[in-house]
């Protein structure tokens, strides 16, 4: 106990003194500390909070609730279908906007969100919920995410229970997109994650359904 207490205390220690070092200490102003979120200095916590640990509880709350900040604010947005390109920024940056030269991020929450309320897309970050409902709805999120945990499930029967070797590297890829869920859609940041996400599900479910289907030949032969 008294180990993980002082890895916790190490971690956000280093944590504070990590994300201090990058904007010069200004933690005081709303700046890139805070995603350009004001302060409420006057808040119940900020009051109980030691002058020497403001700093520290300012970045905690600003990188655990910041995309439930937005979230809040798309709620208050018209939405506009972006057919499947706005819920990854792989896609509507990467392949749309730089190689085809198509803007679909000015229809997308994140889009709309900086136009009404000065949020910077790339600077801020909007938890994943926000960026599927630009392909879904936010009605659509809960059925998206009810299928990604029964996804989930056959992921992880697949790796522990087969020793499957693409499930096993679907497992890590899935496990960074929980730890994420509250910043962005980490699968679809990047081409590093998208490709190969999609890559080993297509294969893995292309090997599951030949394997039940050789397991059928097999029992009809016998």
């Amino acid at each position: 106990v008294i180990f993980v207490l002082l890895m916790i205390i190490f971690g956000i220690a280093y944590f504070s003194f990590n994300i201090g070092g990058r904007i010069g200490q200004h933690w005081d102003t709303p700046g890139i500390s805070t995603g350009y979120i004001p302060v409420d200095f006057n808040s119940v916590s900020m009051k109980l909070c030691p002058s020497r640990l403001q700093p520290t509880l300012i970045y905690l709350a600003t990188y655990l609730n910041q995309g439930y900040y937005a979230l809040s604010m798309a709620f208050t947005l018209p939405w506009t279908p972006t057919m499947g390109a706005g819920s990854s920024v792989f896609i509507k940056i990467n392949l749309l906007r730089e190689i085809l030269g198509i803007d679909v991020a000015r229809y997308t929450y994140q889009g709309k969100m900086e136009r009404a309320y000065g949020w910077i897309p790339g600077l801020n970050w909007p938890s994943i919920y926000v960026d599927l409902a630009n392909d879904f709805h936010f009605i659509g999120v809960v059925f998206i995410l009810f299928f990604l945990g029964i996804f989930f499930g056959e992921i992880v029967k697949d790796a522990i229970m087969q020793h499957q070797p693409l499930a096993i590297v679907l497992l890590c890829l899935l496990f960074i997109a929980f730890v994420y869920f509250p910043a962005n859609n980490q699968i679809g940041m990047s081409g590093y994650t998208f490709v190969p996400f999609w890559a080993l599900s297509f294969f893995l479910v292309l090997v599951r359904a030949c394997s039940r289907n050789g397991r059928g030949i097999a029992n009809q032969t016998a």
